[in-house]
This record gives structure tokens, sequence and C-alpha cells, in this order.
């Protein structure tokens, strides 16, 4: 899977931020809400340089096509502090 973003934001530019995602277990087409359970699936850390856009992330479990994945992401600063996460989906191709 592919996590578009801003390598401008200040998680990407400084050593110690990350981008944290956490996917859900694939879901049928219809379904459009989504509480939870979400696994962790990866992270992209912040650097001097900072990452490139998109990031692959390896999805933790099975999918095919046309299955629902809903995405969570959080961010975490330098100083520690976790932002409100920020949730969304996508649909297999």
């Amino acid at each position: 899977m592919d996590v578009s973003f801003n390598n401008a934001d200040p998680w990407a530019t400084a050593v110690g931020g990350h981008m944290l995602i956490y996917l859900s277990r694939p879901q049928n087409p219809s379904i459009n809400f989504f509480k939870g359970p979400y696994r962790f699936a990866g992270k992209v850390s912040g650097a001097v340089v900072p990452p490139t856009s998109p990031a692959t992330i390896t999805l933790p479990f099975p999918c095919v096509v046309g299955q629902r994945v809903f995405v969570k992401i959080s961010f975490v600063q330098v100083d520690g502090r976790l932002s409100l996460p920020f949730r969304s989906f996508g649909t297999a191709v």
C-alpha cells in the first residue's frame, strides 16, 4: 500500500518524528464505518533529509481486489506529542 504525505511537515523534517500507520482487516465494500481494532502496519521516520513520498507499507492481512481497508494515521512530534488520529479508507485494486 502506498501512503502519500507532505514531507515538509514538522514530524518529517526532524530526527525523532514519526508517522504511525495502522490498518484494519479487509472489509466488504459495502462497509462505510470501522471503529476498530486496527493493527500497526508500519512507520515512516523523520530525518534531517525528509523521507520521500509516497511510502510503501506492507499490508498485515491478505487482501483481494474490491475489498475496503480502513487506515488510521497518527503523527509523533520530536517532543513526544501524539497527534489526533486521521482516519480514511481505500479499496484494493
